[in-house]
């Protein structure tokens, strides 16, 4: 809670929930696809119960993945946030982003891309950036 305006505000209220501040799964593989090493704060997780895989993912911090006791086998892919994403971009020439009518867009000299999230637009430019061999992995 803070005082804004002689106001109390509850921030939780007011916070961009964590799906929407990292790259979603579907984008999460496809760069683990092309090579982008994976290292992040935040990971896209599956367990693996023994003979049972549980089909959910669930978004998890690096530090509660790699319990090096567990004896879970799972499937992860950085969940990459719109800061690492920019770091990887940063190479990229003219590269920014942008919300528009409640749409982001990201752009370089090369192209334009659009999505729902700051996040999954820059993750869309990466991936065309490295499909193109534009950027470096």
């Amino acid at each position: 809670m803070i005082f804004q305006n002689n106001s109390l505000i509850n921030l939780k209220n007011n916070m961009i929930p964590l799906e929407n501040q990292v790259c979603n799964l579907e984008l999460s593989k496809k760069l683990e696809r092309l090579g982008v090493k994976q290292e992040s704060v935040w990971y896209w997780v599956r367990f693996d119960h023994g003979n049972k895989k549980v089909k959910d993912w669930a978004l998890l911090e690096r530090k509660n993945c790699f319990n090096e006791e567990d004896t879970l086998h799972i499937d992860y892919v950085s969940a990459f946030t719109v800061a690492e994403l920019g770091e990887m971009l940063k190479e990229s020439k003219s590269f920014q982003s942008s919300d528009k009518i409640g749409q982001w867009c990201c752009w370089t000299t090369e192209t334009v891309t659009h999505a729902k999230t700051e996040a999954d637009a820059r993750a869309k430019m990466l991936i065309y950036l490295i499909e193109n061999k534009l950027i470096k992995k």
